[in-house]
């Protein structure tokens, strides 16, 4: 593959290269406030929890190195840890892929800017379910699906990109390669593969963890065309993300998205003619510039319009609040497991989230609790008629921001006012 002799940025260049860092640097400082600056409970958490697996339990087994409980150690260490990771990663991700267009150190920047500002723009408004991996950054960083998929990923896709064909056009693995690839294998299916198979066998196959709505076509396009267009790690990322599906990984439509969408601006931007010597340069014009710049934005206008007007957005789908107390969970909700002593609980998704994870962290395994509505402030709740099929003589329900309505319904039932913790109410019959 040919050097660029010639990338010198032009103004327009290298305006669209600040803007594209600024976008980066906006993104980044929204996913740390999300991510390690507020607090929210996500409904799944509490069974992966209460189903342990291999993940959870060296996750327990780390933390006690620390002495912390694990709730502390998934909840405040792992999305630290998991940024600067992802950072790192995506960054050398990056730079290693647009590397592979032999367009010169100034294109590579420029690409690699525009790539992992657009990584962080998905993971703002994606929220196709509650196991989808660019959510998953926002709201569940340490569970083995978002590790594997998020993080694993790109070090398969760049394994897989640096294998390359002998004079013979046959496929020449090194020994190193070959190494690497058993290794991160076996972190795949310690990390979430074998847990995952686990749970299939015993709940039956769902096509939820491929769930991906717009992203999905948008995904589906890119990579197509990067195909179409024979770029190197097109085929690598098709390889890793039926890995992924194997190991029932939600599929990577993120960095799919994110790598075709720069390739794409990466073949506006550049034009290419060869010098006296026959050796390619590639050359950045103002008009390049600016029909690059122009379709960055619409791609970046797209993207935002596309979660906004879907009602995606993790921030609108997810309840963050101010942080309470170092496991990251409501307190008020700890101090109404005491008043409903053991008795069932019916509560709300997110409220059986946190009473599931507690018991995971005392040992309490006996107690029954379920979820029954989705106490979100985007859809609020309404338990009428949930109850009414339930019978049990011992029995409490918590509920959050107990409305007149629900007051009504629940006296119906024959459940009476306890007391109200922290704005969790708690009714026992």
């Amino acid at each position: 593959m040919n050097e660029a002799k010639n990338t010198k940025l032009n103004i327009m260049g290298i305006l669209l290269a600040v803007a594209s860092f600024v976008i980066m640097c906006l993104g980044f400082l929204f996913t740390v406030r999300y991510m390690l600056l507020r607090q929210h409970v996500s409904p799944s958490d509490g069974d992966y929890f209460k189903d342990g697996g291999i993940w959870v339990n060296m996750l327990k087994a780390i933390s006690g190195i620390f002495s912390m409980n694990v709730l502390q150690f998934a909840h405040a260490v792992m999305p630290a840890a998991f940024l600067v990771l992802f950072v790192f990663l995506y960054f050398a991700f990056g730079l290693y892929l647009f590397r592979k267009d032999g367009k010169g150190f100034l294109y590579i920047f420029l690409m690699n800017c525009m790539f992992v500002s657009i990584i962080f723009v998905i993971l703002h408004v994606c929220y196709f379910s509650p196991g989808s991996l660019e959510a998953g950054v926002y709201i569940n960083p340490w569970q083995g699906q978002v590790v594997a998929g998020m993080l694993l990923t790109p070090l398969l896709v760049m394994l897989l990109s640096s294998i390359e064909k002998g004079e013979d056009n046959r496929i020449k693995l090194k020994s190193k390669t070959v190494i690497c690839l058993i290794l991160l294998l076996i972190a795949f299916l310690l990390i979430h593969g074998i847990d995952a198979w686990k749970k299939l066998r015993s709940g039956g196959f769902s096509f939820d963890y491929m769930k991906g709505g717009w992203l999905m076509l948008l995904a589906f396009a890119g990579i197509a065309a990067m195909l179409a267009m024979k770029k190197p790690a097109a085929i690598a990322l098709v390889i890793a993300s039926l890995v992924d599906c194997i190991l029932l990984i939600p599929l990577p439509l993120g960095i799919i998205a994110a790598y075709s969408f720069t390739e794409l601006i990466g073949e506006i931007i550049c034009s290419s003619k060869n010098s006296n010597d026959n050796e390619v340069i590639y050359e950045i014009n103002n008009k390049r510039s600016i029909l690059a710049g122009f379709v960055y934005v619409v791609i970046l206008v797209t993207i935002l319009s596309a979660g906004l007007f879907s009602k995606s957005r993790v921030s609108w789908n997810i309840n963050f609040s101010p942080i309470e107390n170092d496991e990251r969970l409501p307190k008020g909700v700890s101090e109404a497991l005491k008043a409903a002593e053991d008795d069932a609980i019916y509560t709300s998704y997110d409220i059986a989230s946190v009473i599931k994870q507690k018991d995971t962290v005392s040992g309490n395994d006996n107690r029954s609790v379920y979820g029954l509505w989705n106490d979100s402030p985007m859809k609020g709740h309404d338990i009428s008629g949930i109850l009414d099929g339930i019978r049990d003589e011992n029995m409490c329900v918590i509920i959050k921001n107990v409305t007149e309505e629900d007051r009504t319904i629940l006296l119906q039932n024959k459940l009476w006012f306890v007391e109200d913790f922290d704005g969790y109410s708690v009714y026992r019959r």
